[in-house]
């Protein structure tokens, strides 16, 4: 067990429960044994916040470090995505329909990820600073909804990618091993030969485009 705990929360399945907390990080239990399944999940730093990805295959967690860390529970020897942060992350949640992942910090900053890559989708989205600051998705997973310390709740549409950048994302995420996040805003990526697998032409200097609304 960790030396304290802040955060728990089960798998979809409900047959596992995560703690996160100060001391070994995150520790997964089974919950018809009471029992840990495997080694803990270590950070630097406490955790404040775990979730799982609905289909399961991810964990979540926030952690004083200003990280979060995705862990594969598919393939736990596969090293765990870090995404960074300019500062502590406080909250972390992955849409039902596991495409997306949000992520506020005590400076009551929002943004949206890939977690398949740990790329960022959007754009920063800005509250006061509040250390109780939240963000949650709609069931279609189509909007985010986040809380800061100005006392209010703000609404956001997420955006829509063609199917051309779905792959793009697809193909990005087979390189990550070779892919990795400098700071909040910057990331090195993989030779450029390993680039020109990508199944569609990929212009590296332009952002994606989101697909408006008819």
């Amino acid at each position: 067990m960790t030396d304290w705990v802040a955060d728990a929360n089960f798998s979809p399945d409900g047959r596992l429960l995560a703690a996160g907390g100060r001391g070994e990080g995150v520790v997964l239990w089974g919950v018809a044994t009471g029992r840990k399944i495997g080694e803990p999940l270590r950070h630097q730093n406490e955790v404040v916040h775990v979730a799982f990805s609905p289909d399961g295959d991810r964990l979540a967690s926030a952690s004083r470090e200003a990280t979060v860390q995705l862990t594969s529970l598919r393939d736990r020897e596969q090293t765990p995505l870090s995404i960074p942060h300019d500062t502590v992350v406080t909250w972390v949640e992955v849409s039902p329909d596991s495409r997306w992942l949000v992520t506020m910090t005590q400076e009551g900053t929002a943004r949206v990820w890939d977690p398949a890559t740990g790329l960022p989708l959007t754009e920063s989205m800005h509250h006061a600073p509040s250390l109780n600051a939240r963000a949650v998705f709609n069931p279609a997973g189509t909007h985010v909804a986040t809380v800061g310390g100005d006392h209010r709740v703000l609404l956001w549409a997420l955006p829509r990618y063609r199917r051309e950048t779905a792959e793009i994302l697809v193909a990005v995420g087979e390189l990550v091993g070779r892919y990795k996040m400098v700071d909040a805003n910057r990331f090195t990526v993989s030779p450029l030969e390993d680039w020109e697998k990508l199944p569609v032409p990929f212009d590296r200097s332009i952002l994606l485009e989101p697909q408006p609304d008819h």
